[in-house]
Order: structure tokens, then C-alpha cells, then sequence
């Protein structure tokens, strides 16, 4: 941005913008002045105009940093009203006159090559351009002090912006990493439920089986507890190693066919999604009905968007139920997590499908 500390040491790029702006204005009151003087008897030569309206207005130009810098460290605002007054009004007298001066040395010299530091024309030319000229230029110089304040106005409200959804961002990862610890020990306590029950009958060995499972799957889980979002072959990979699990509790007769679309295990979803979904089909489903252990996964691409079914052969939902409000903890952190995600761009339904009941989800890729 131009209006900044290091004014001393403008870019190219600032000073290629503070250049083209300020010849603009050469060429535009050059053009003026030109068509202003041709309904006179002798018409100077375009260019000879442009020459001394650009040595004008570039004199501003190079001034415009400095003006910058000063406007910020003497504000003129309602702490520093009197200090920034006290600057700048004499301030802007000095350059003013500076300017006039300039011009006055120019006109001269334009009008009477051989003039010498001793003419007296000198003083009467820089007199009737003060005169003439005084408020105009005064109004540059206070000019530039606004259009300072707000370029400095327009980056404060950038900045705010920035921080605001900087603010808002880490807020939202925070709800995620909450919701998805909360999804660990969930997990955690019904897989040692399920062992301690093994062991209270005495099914040792299947305890052992499933205790070895649960420590390579808290092992993942720790590896991944800082990423929201993993390629879905890794939750596929994390799902069977759970499913292993819990083909021990059902000693090998769950029945799991697994339908993985083309294109579809390279496409990044919220990490540990599928698992309480999947334990919900289980555990609702699965181990509430006699003689039921289908459970079906798929996934495809369609309109743009992953599509992941999960179908249980158990028992048909109760009428009226609502995911997240008739579920336990795992499936409604989930929810809550495909909300903050990605808002109304997802859907998740659970209804009856067939003999048993079918998860819908989808995300947009």
C-alpha cells in the first residue's frame, strides 16, 4: 500500500502508481490550458505546456509519500487535532509556495531565456501566481492528507476483515476438534465394554484379539488427530480394521461387502466420519435383530458430490425418528461436525430401505 512507514523506500510498483497518476493530471490540465489559450492570438506549443504542467505536478507527486507519512504521524483527528493543525497548516504553506516558486522560475525562464536571478520578474510572477494559484494548490496538499486517511481507513477495514475470519476460522476448528474428541472416547467405551464382557465369559482369547485391534486403532486415531480432512481410502482402511474388531464380537458372521467408486478414494472427508455411522448401523442395527449381518458400504461420485451409503439388514427405524435428536453421541457429533463443515452443501439421511435401514451421505467434493 502507499500510505505506509516506509514511504522513504517506495516500491516500484508505488511509485509507477504515484507517477501515472500525477502525469495523468499533467496531461489533463496541459490539454485544458491549451484549448483554454486557443482562442488567443498565439498558441504556445502543446507539448512545451505538458513539459511545465508535468514539472508541476510531479513536484507534488514526489511529495505525495512524505505527505502520506506526515498525515499519519500528525494526525489531524479528534485526539490530535490541534498538534495535526499545527503541523500541517504551516506545512502546506511552506510546500505551496515552494511550488508557485518552482512554477514562477519556470514561466520566467520559458518567457526570457537570458533572465538572471536579479529580474524582477521573478517576484512579480511568483506574486500573480500566488495570488491566482495559492488556494487551488493549498486544496492539493490537504487533498493528499484525505486520500492518505483513506487509504489507511480502507486497510484497516481489510485488516479487521482478515482478523475476523481468522477469528471465525480457528473458532471453527476448535468446535471440530472438540466434536471429534468427543467421537475417541465414545468409541473408546463401548469397544471395552465389549471386551470386558468377553472376559467376564471367559472369552479370553477373543478379548486379547480385540484388545490388540483397539491399540492399532487408537494408535491411528492419535496420528490423526490434528487433520479435519483425510483422503477416503484412509477411512475405508480405518473402517475395516474396526469392522475387524467387531467381526470378533460376532464370531465372523458379519457379513460386510465393501463398493469403493472410481475416483472416489482420493476425495478428502472429515477424518474418523464413517466409524460412528458404521457402529451405529452395529450396534442399532445389527445386534437388535436375529439373524441379521448385512452391512453394506458404497461410495460414487454423483453431480459433483461423493455419495456414501451404509445398509443394515436390521430392524426398520420407529416412526418419527430424527438423526441426532433419537441417536446417541457418535452419530450426532458427527452431524454436528458435517454442519460446521460444510453448512446446507451436505445431506445425511437414515430411513428404511428394503429389510433393514439405509445412511445416505453427501459431500460435496
Amino acid at each position: 500500500m502507499i500510505f505506509n512507514k516506509t514511504f522513504r523506500k517506495p516500491s516500484f510498483f508505488h511509485w509507477g502508481w504515484i507517477l501515472a497518476i500525477w502525469s495523468t493530471i499533467a496531461f489533463i490540465s496541459a490539454s485544458m490550458l491549451y484549448i483554454k489559450l486557443d482562442a488567443g492570438e498565439s498558441v504556445p506549443n502543446w507539448w512545451s505546456l505538458f513539459g511545465v504542467k508535468l514539472v508541476i505536478w510531479l513536484f507534488w507527486g514526489f511529495l505525495t509519500p512524505f505527505i502520506f507519512y506526515t498525515g499519519k504521524k500528525f494526525r489531524v483527528d479528534r485526539k490530535n487535532k490541534f498538534i495535526g493543525l499545527l503541523y500541517h497548516i504551516p506545512a502546506s504553506i511552506i510546500l505551496v509556495s515552494l511550488n508557485i516558486l518552482l512554477y514562477a522560475v519556470i514561466v520566467v525562464v520559458i518567457n526570457d531565456p537570458h533572465w538572471s536571478l536579479d529580474s524582477e520578474s521573478l517576484i512579480m510572477t511568483f506574486l500573480a501566481l500566488l495570488i491566482n494559484q495559492f488556494e487551488w494548490y493549498f486544496l492539493i496538499y490537504w487533498g493528499i492528507i484525505i486520500v492518505g486517511y483513506a487509504f489507511e481507513y480502507y486497510q484497516q477495514i481489510k485488516q479487521n476483515e482478515i482478523n475476523a475470519l481468522q477469528l471465525e476460522s480457528r473458532l471453527v476448528k476448535a468446535q471440530l476438534q472438540a466434536l471429534k474428541m468427543q467421537l475417541h472416547p465414545h468409541f473408546l467405551f463401548n469397544t471395552l465394554n465389549t471386551i470386558s464382557a468377553q472376559i467376564r465369559f471367559d472369552e479370553k482369547k477373543a478379548a486379547i484379539t480385540m484388545l490388540a485391534g483397539l491399540s492399532d486403532l487408537l494408535r491411528r486415531a492419535l496420528q490423526q488427530r490434528e487433520k479435519q480432512l483425510l483422503p477416503l481410502s484412509e477411512e475405508i482402511s480405518f473402517i475395516k480394521q474396526y469392522l475387524e474388531i467387531e467381526k470378533t464380537r460376532f464370531k465372523h458372521n458379519l457379513d460386510l461387502k465393501l463398493d469403493v467408486g472410481p475416483g472416489t478414494d482420493l476425495i478428502e472427508v472429515p477424518g474418523f466420519l464413517l466409524q460412528p455411522i458404521v457402529e451405529n448401523a452395529i450396534y442399532h442395527g445389527l445386534t437388535k435383530k436375529i439373524g441379521a449381518q448385512r452391512l453394506e458400504i458404497k461410495t460414487s461420485i454423483e453431480d459433483e458430490h461423493l455419495l456414501i451409503t451404509i445398509y443394515n439388514d436390521g430392524p426398520s427405524l420407529p416412526q418419527g425418528f430424527v438423526p441426532g435428536q433419537s441417536s446417541g453421541i457418535g452419530l450426532s457429533s458427527t452431524l454436528d461436525r458435517l454442519q460446521q463443515l460444510y453448512g446446507e452443501n451436505h445431506k445425511f439421511e437414515l430411513m428404511n430401505a428394503e429389510q433393514g435401514v439405509l445412511a445416505t451421505l453427501s459431500l460435496p467434493i
